[in-house]
């Protein structure tokens, strides 16, 4: 059967399909169960997707950015020489955050003590200085490496070959643990 143009555009495209008018000038389009699922949906789970949007958000402008994330890298400790007691740490840290980071301090139970040391030259000579802190910059990789800034463990007695912990301290308080890996005198 024959009908008009407006006829065929109300009637549904095939058995079962749902028909839909919308007003005069709407042009969005929504299907019925999408909005029956939408009125329909349970309380708890709208009010949990607002929670979720709500932590998603920003905090204050004028709120303090969260401390620097510090990322450690090739974190080693060398075996001590045989007959020894002091041994070298070497690593790179990298500071992934917004805002420079100063370590202040290191500590580890494999060591009666840990100092943060540069090694420069001095009138031809090369001597070690000892470091009360060093400052990671945003985005900055600080290494410390042989024959520049590195740790100096005293007090060891042995290091077991998994490694040992090492601590970091920094000015904000905040403590990071590190686990060095023992290398040979030579891998250093």
């Amino acid at each position: 059967m024959d009908l008009p143009a407006d006829e065929q555009r109300r009637r549904p495209a095939h058995p079962g399909a749902a028909q839909h008018r919308l007003a005069p000038g709407n042009r969005g389009v929504m299907s019925t169960s999408l909005n029956r699922r939408i009125r329909n949906a349970s309380p708890a789970i709208l009010l949990l997707t607002l929670l979720t949007l709500g932590a998603c958000g920003g905090g204050a402008p004028d709120a303090a950015p969260a401390p620097a994330g510090l990322a450690f890298e090739e974190a080693r400790v060398r075996e001590p020489v045989p007959g020894r007691t002091m041994t070298a740490g070497y690593f790179a840290v990298r500071n992934g955050g917004t805002e420079a980071v100063v370590l202040t301090g290191v500590s580890s139970p494999a060591a009666n003590a840990v100092e943060m040391h540069v090694s420069e030259q001095d009138g031809g000579m090369m001597r070690m200085r000892q470091l009360d802190s060093v400052e990671i910059g945003a985005g900055e990789t600080v290494r410390f490496e042989p024959g520049g800034r590195h740790l100096m463990l005293f007090g060891i007695e042995s290091l077991p070959a998994e490694g040992i912990d090492v601590t970091f301290e920094r000015s904000d308080g905040e403590t990071t643990t590190v686990r060095f890996r023992t290398v040979s005198l030579g891998e250093a």
